[in-house]
């Protein structure tokens, strides 16, 4: 038996591209003003995956399963904090140096990106399954 997750939860929502921009099908997206998308920058936390560009107009996959391309070293399975390369594509997020916590003496690592689900890693082509 084959196992998909293809569609799973996918919410999808059409937004204004920028004028300034150029939006491909997979980018990382962000609001670059109101219903407004740009491609997200590196480093950057992504609001959702461009699923298809018509004219002016990005459908944005916000929710669900996805696969993605990622650049850099492939994520592993499981929950993993993803943000955009700058390139159009995700990258696992660097783990940060921990930093004094205060007066309580304790330890934070600082968290950025967004925090997904990867479900399956393709590294032979640099693809992850991963739920929004």
């Amino acid at each position: 038996m084959a196992v998909s997750l293809q569609g799973y939860d996918a919410t999808t929502v059409t937004f204004q591209v920028d004028s300034s921009s150029t939006v491909k099908v997979g980018m990382p997206l962000t609001l670059s003003g109101n219903i407004t998308v740009k491609p997200a920058a590196a480093g950057e936390e992504f609001m959702g995956i461009a699923t298809a560009v018509s004219t002016g107009y990005a459908a944005v996959q916000m929710k669900g399963y996805i696969q993605v391309k990622v650049s850099g070293s492939m994520p592993a399975v499981g929950f993993a904090a993803l943000e955009a390369d700058g390139e159009g594509k995700l990258k696992v997020v660097a783990a940060a140096a921990p930093s004094s916590g205060g007066d309580d003496d304790t330890t934070q690592t600082a968290a950025t990106g967004r925090r997904v689900l990867v479900t399956d890693v393709d590294s032979t082509n640099s693809i992850a399954g991963i739920i929004l």
